[in-house]
């Protein structure tokens, strides 16, 4: 099952459609040359379209792949529409929309880890990439949403969520303490500040910016 798993895997982080035959023999067969690697992936096409049950899963027109959604639904790619509802709901969003914190709670309980954590192939790094950083920008997003709509509970999850994805980002830790700072929540700011200081210190050996230090400073100076 190795082989026929990792072909659907790497289809997927190709763009699921359209996939040149020849760029994912190079992802996965390397050094294989052009005949041996062609009937690699036949071989390895077969089994894999006996494993998900479906020949119609997975198209081979014209040298080219396709993932047809008709017949196969996947995680990655409903989580890219999901994230492209939020974005468009995002643009036209009125002073207050309830279906901005459903579609929160959503994307949260989607997004579970990394895609494809256990895979340190390029293919599979530069998709994973893409998703996350798409998913920080959307929950940023979202947080100045909430904080506009005086939604502060809300805003301060999706900082939390940013921080969670990753941990090393500053600004994730100085936009939650100014949350916390214009609420008045002084400790819980200092809190954040402090695994701030921690995180960053413990992995990148470094003190946090003059930008948080001046955050931090703020909420010294009327925490009592």
């Amino acid at each position: 099952k190795h082989m026929p798993l990792k072909l659907l895997k790497a289809i997927i982080s190709l763009g699921g459609r359209d996939i040149g035959a020849e760029v994912v023999i190079d992802s996965l067969w390397p050094d294989a040359d052009g005949d041996t690697g062609l009937r690699s992936l036949n071989t390895t096409l077969h089994r894999l379209r006996k494993l998900l049950g479906n020949d119609m899963a997975i198209t081979l027109e014209d040298n080219r792949l396709t993932i047809d959604v008709r017949h196969i639904w996947v995680d990655a790619f409903a989580f890219q529409r999901l994230m492209g509802k939020i974005e468009n709901r995002l643009k036209k969003a009125e002073a207050k929309d309830d279906s901005l914190s459903h579609l929160m709670e959503s994307i949260t309980a989607m997004y579970q880890c990394p895609f494809l954590r256990d895979i340190e192939e390029q293919w599979a790094l530069s998709f994973r990439e893409r998703l996350k950083n798409r998913y920080l920008h959307i929950l940023s997003e979202m947080a100045n949403y909430f904080e506009r709509s005086q939604n502060l509970q809300n805003s301060i999850r999706c900082h939390e969520r940013c921080i969670e994805i990753d941990n090393l980002a500053e600004e994730n830790y100085r936009r939650l303490m100014t949350v916390y700072n214009n609420l008045g929540r002084k400790a819980e700011g200092l809190a954040v500040y402090k695994r701030c200081k921690e995180a960053i210190n413990l992995h990148l050996g470094i003190s946090p910016s003059q930008e948080t230090e001046a955050i931090h400073k703020s909420l010294r100076s009327s925490y009592s």
